[in-house]
């Protein structure tokens, strides 16, 4: 295989990676059973664009599956979680809002709801969100990890690492997890201990050049400057190659 062929794809396996969290969530319990009628089938049709990332046709299709079913949450959320994909937060939101008018226990739309929020820098509205979502599904990782990240830009540090710690119980494998606790514990000063988080982040994932140039900053605190310049170089390594890639 030549080099050409291998960077092609690679590079769309870095897209459907990226966008394998995002159909997870586009196919939550609250919709499976909405997928046999009309507008749920005109919902699929939207899952599919997201899924390439087609947000425009996607927002078309929900668009007229709320125009068929106008008391569904699914559709608002679906077309909340493409606003979202186009960092149209405010409008996010807004579908958000209808999504859990009509069905006050989809914890997904809390959950996202929270992360448009979070965008805002609307860190407290965020964790209410959070904490909803949280206690309408208690094993959801990615609702402790984002309120951990929530709680950290707020300097409620030990909230943060608290919410880390839950999430990294419920799922030890995502790496962002151990990055984003380890800048808890550098604003903490406990740069040890920041760095074994590094080292797992990195373990986890050894293509991820925030977590080699966080890990070097850790480093540099203790005045380890040659491992510092080399997660340093590595992280510059990695974004080269990615640069490469798009």
């Amino acid at each position: 295989m030549n080099k050409g062929n291998l960077r092609i794809i690679l590079a769309a396996l870095a897209v459907v990676a990226g966008l394998m969290k995002l159909f997870i969530y586009l196919n939550t319990p609250e919709q499976m059973e909405f997928h046999t009628t009309e507008a749920g089938r005109y919902v699929d049709s939207g899952n599919l664009y997201v899924q390439t990332g087609q947000y425009d046709r996607a927002i078309e299709d929900y668009d007229q599956a709320i125009r068929l079913e106008p008391k569904e949450a699914v559709g608002y959320y679906d077309r909340g979680l493409a606003y979202y994909g186009l960092e149209q937060d405010e409008r996010a939101i807004e579908d958000f809002d209808q999504s859990i008018s009509l069905d006050p226990n989809y914890a997904a739309a809390y959950k996202y709801r929270g992360n448009a929020y979070t965008d805002l820098e609307q860190y407290k509205r965020a964790i209410q969100d959070y904490d909803q979502a949280i206690h309408l599904r208690p094993g959801d990782h990615d609702a402790y990890n984002n309120r951990g990240a929530a709680y950290a830009k707020l300097k409620q540090y030990e909230r943060a690492i608290q919410d880390y710690d839950q999430a990294v119980s419920l799922d030890p494998k995502p790496a962002d997890t151990y990055d984003n606790r380890g800048n808890v514990y550098v604003a903490l000063k406990q740069y040890q201990r920041a760095i074994q988080d590094y080292d797992q982040a990195i373990s986890l994932d050894p293509n991820d050049a925030d977590s080699y140039r966080h890990r070097g900053m850790a480093y540099k605190k203790l005045k380890q400057n040659d491992r510092a310049r080399q997660d340093f170089d590595r992280a510059k390594q990695l974004e080269k190659t990615a640069d490469t890639l798009r």
